[in-house]
């Protein structure tokens, strides 16, 4: 008996897998997960419901793959920074903020409902980077100065993107000021 699921490799599933991804992600960054519904990915994606079951298990698993995507990214970024040498802390952050600018859409549902969630996965990701010159420090302090200082970063973030939804001309402007205040954490606990 044939198989009801296509090859990986199809450009037709590829492309209704891609259908799905968009969707999916749509209602994330809308904050609106509770309503995602199989019928409703289906109707919007122009296929029927057991096609949904050829890519995914259940809904929970959409949604994992639509979070995995992101995480993905952010990781191959930080390999990026980090096998490019990048000492220069105003460049690490236009990078990461290039990030967020390339998945605003994502990150615009974190600045609008005030969710600082996502914005502070970044900063633990590129902690090791961030604290790279505050490895004086007993653990203790530099948990404790991190904390804060995710708090500052998601601050900016924020306000950057209350800003007219995220102007890419400002991107420089916002890498400096984290940079600084980077600095500026790094000088008062000297």
């Amino acid at each position: 008996m044939k198989s009801r699921v296509k090859s990986i490799q199809d450009p037709r599933y590829i492309n209704i897998q891609k259908r799905f991804n968009k969707i999916i992600e749509g209602f994330i960054c809308r904050g609106q997960i509770m309503k995602l519904q199989v019928k409703i990915i289906t109707t919007r994606a122009n296929v029927s419901p057991s096609t949904f079951y050829d890519h995914y298990k259940d809904m929970d698993e959409a949604i994992f793959y639509a979070n995995h995507r992101m995480e993905k990214e952010l990781t191959c970024l930080k390999e990026e920074i980090i096998s490019g040498n990048q000492c220069d802390l105003e460049i690490v952050y236009m990078k990461i903020l290039f990030f967020i600018y390339k998945n605003r859409d994502y990150y615009e549902m974190a600045t609008t409902c005030k969710n600082t969630l996502p914005l502070s996965q970044i900063m633990d990701t590129f902690q090791s980077i961030v604290c790279d010159k505050w490895r004086c420090l007993d653990r203790e302090k530099l948990d404790w100065i991190f904390q804060i200082y995710v708090s500052e970063f998601t601050g900016i973030i924020i306000y950057w993107g209350q800003e007219e939804q995220f102007k890419k001309t400002k991107i420089h402007h916002y890498a400096k000021a984290l940079a600084r205040l980077n600095k500026t954490a790094y000088n008062r606990l000297r």
